[in-house]
């Protein structure tokens, strides 16, 4: 039931219904804790996140993902955890805190390393090129989009190849470079 709760928070959240996927999100995360299930209760914060990202709402949202980030470390849920840094790592960068969201992608992509997730490394590699390219180091980013492009071929995710890809060609056009772009 919980699960189900978890898939209508999500599907309601992209549709727009936000009051609805608040009230799955928090029966599925009610479900869970009174399970003891922490990976779960974790999931359904992840989830529940999605609304105030849509509103704009970041501090909700880093507040949903600092605890569903709280709960993966607690379980030793290293997968999690680096999910939860990266989505906060990306509100930092949005509220304008390179910094801090560098270092979350830093630890992100420790907790992607330990366990092998060649995605999701490619995916904090490529965010990282994107501070590079926001500081306007533009030979950096263009060294960081490159490594997540090989990641992303590597496991065969398609659409992250294509976003390397286009990230690749706006470095090359911000450097003039428009027969490579």
């Amino acid at each position: 039931a919980a699960r189900a709760q978890i898939i209508q928070c999500r599907a309601l959240a992209s549709l727009g219904q936000s009051q609805q996927s608040i009230s799955a999100g928090a029966e599925a995360r009610r479900i869970f804790h009174e399970a003891g299930d922490l990976a779960g209760e974790a999931g359904a914060l992840h989830s529940m996140a999605e609304v105030p990202i849509n509103q704009g709402d970041l501090a909700k949202a880093k507040e949903l993902y600092e605890h569903a980030l709280d709960i993966a470390r607690k379980i030793g849920d290293k997968r999690a955890a680096a999910r939860e840094l990266g989505n906060i790592g990306l509100i930092f960068v949005q509220e304008g805190d390179l910094a801090t969201g560098e270092k979350m992608y830093a630890e992100a992509l420790a907790n992607f390393r330990d366990i092998g997730d060649k995605h999701g490394m490619s995916v904090v590699i490529g965010n990282t090129g994107e501070i590079r390219q926001a500081e306007g180091r533009l030979e950096d980013a263009a060294a960081e989009y490159r490594d997540a492009l090989m990641l992303a071929r590597e496991v065969g995710h398609r659409s992250s190849e294509a976003i390397d890809l286009q990230l690749i060609g706006d470095v090359l056009a911000d450097q003039g470079e428009l027969n490579g772009a």
